[in-house]
């Protein structure tokens, strides 16, 4: 297929060694790019690699399962299918769906084109040139169906030079409590939800410094391929191209009247008398909430006219959360069934039995379960007790606070669980597995009597507790 575009020429053969496991900016490179990087860096960043392979957070989980680092590629694109793992550009152009990657990256260079992004100039000297590289995802709805595939050029950033090509790299982004309570407050006063999606959003920040990058592979100018590109634009994987893009965001907003709550800086509300919209913004996802569609949609156009906007209706899957919406019994519902089935399966448990409890009752683990021998020292080493665990809490501060205990439980036998543990863990597992569809369900007020509710401030605040009677002894 000739992949056509003036002064570009298609190369296949010049595919590059690209592992797409972590997020596509991430600040440290891969394994398999330490053979191109110099002797400073491989150091520098095996030295990182050691320690995170060591302690295995929970955080780092997120970046293989969940939304929460903001440094992701549009569309959630951190949350990585399970079995896109080890696809590569060479393997996506030589494989059955070549046409569609084909297609996709012929999309993002004519998208780069079209916006600015670069111009090519001579390669300068005494200057830092990064590297680039395409990421290939396929973006996915709630029940696993491919309905876009996502080509990106993605600036290798683990390159930039601190002072030089950045400063600044902080961005806020939304976080799942303000987010549970915007749906919640949806569901209370029945307000009409939508969900848009900024396209390439980060492609729309401005630079503040000079910054160099190489050609992207298979796209070199074939008048000019000893050329660089001279960005002007902030690209996927620069280290400040999430705070560019949150300013220029920020700024669109704040212009049309809309107001951030101290409290959370990534919501943002408007009021036009008695009507109101709400937004919230998680990079380039917005979810909308108004009670008033003429409003709604006002500021929708708004957004539109700005960026590129991409309309996906009312709000039923973002943020790795399916919302599931019941207007005739005033219910709204946040689940992660997806995100359970890939847990399930990566850690090879999808045909587990299923069990209806996390744990047994009492649950007397404690630090004397740890491995007292050699050989059970060496058997744990070989179990992702950490990356289980991690991919729980995850779940807990999401949509899944029933776990809320074992995980918090399980997590004091991290640094050194044992088989015992172990069991446990998998034991949770396999709740997962009976509970795969549970999440959380709010309630409209309408539903409730008139002496339950009378306004937002008097609503009553429920909470439950438990107790085991200390361990049933």
């Amino acid at each position: 297929m000739n992949l056509s575009h003036p002064h570009i020429s298609f190369t296949p053969e010049a595919s590059p060694n690209v592992n797409i496991f972590s997020s596509p900016l991430d600040t440290y490179p891969t394994n398999e790019d330490f053979d191109d990087q110099p002797q400073p860096i491989k150091q520098k960043f095996r030295n990182i690699y050691e320690i995170m392979e060591a302690t295995r957070p929970f955080e780092a989980l997120m970046a293989d399962f969940g939304p929460e680092p903001i440094d992701e590629i549009e569309d959630n694109e951190g949350d990585i299918p399970l079995e896109d793992i080890n696809l590569t550009p060479k393997a996506a152009l030589n494989g059955p769906e070549s046409e569609m990657w084909k297609s996709a990256m012929q999309t993002e260079m004519e998208a780069l084109m079209r916006n600015g992004t670069w111009t090519l100039v001579p390669r300068p000297k005494n200057r830092n040139v990064i590297s680039s590289k395409w990421v290939l995802t396929k973006k996915k709805d709630a029940h696993g169906v491919v309905t876009r595939y996502k080509a990106r050029v993605v600036a290798r950033g683990f390159s930039q030079i601190p002072g030089v090509d950045f400063k600044e790299t902080f961005a806020p982004t939304l976080k799942m409590v303000p987010l549970r309570v915007m749906l919640a407050f949806s569901a209370g006063f029945n307000l009409e939800l939508h969900h848009l999606d900024i396209e390439t959003a980060f492609l729309h920040g401005d630079l503040n410094e000079e910054i160099f990058m190489q050609q992207p592979p298979f796209f070199e100018d074939s008048k000019f391929p000893k050329y660089v590109c001279k960005l002007h634009k902030s690209l996927y994987g620069l280290k400040q191209s999430p705070r560019m893009w949150h300013h220029k965001l920020h700024t669109f907003l704040m212009s049309i009247n809309f107001r951030r709550l101290q409290a959370e800086p990534n919501l943002y509300i408007r009021k036009e008398g008695s009507d109101y919209v709400i937004i919230g913004v998680y990079v380039d996802d917005l979810p909308i909430a108004s009670n008033s569609t003429t409003s709604m949609r006002k500021a929708i156009n708004q957004l539109k006219e700005k960026f590129p906007v991409k309309d996906l209706g009312p709000l039923e899957y973002c943020l790795g959360i399916k919302v599931t919406r019941n207007r005739t019994e005033g219910t709204l519902t946040m689940s992660q069934r997806k995100l359970v089935e890939e847990i399930l399966h990566k850690f090879e448990m999808s045909d587990c039995k299923p069990i209806a409890t996390p744990m047994t009752v009492p649950c007397k683990l404690s630090s004397n379960d740890s491995p007292k021998t050699v050989e059970e020292e060496q058997l744990m080493k070989t179990l992702p007790y950490r990356q289980i665990l991690g991919s729980i809490r995850y779940l807990v501060s999401c949509t899944r606070p029933d776990l809320s205990y074992s995980a918090g439980f399980l997590s004091r036998f991290m640094q050194n669980p044992g088989v015992a543990h172990w069991n446990a863990l998998k034991r949770v597992l396999r709740y997962l597995q009976y509970t795969k569809d549970i999440g959380l369900t709010y309630k409209s007020f309408q539903s409730r009597n008139s002496s339950q509710i009378n306004g937002w401030l008097q609503t009553p605040l429920v909470g439950w507790t438990d107790s085991d009677w200390g361990g049933g002894s």
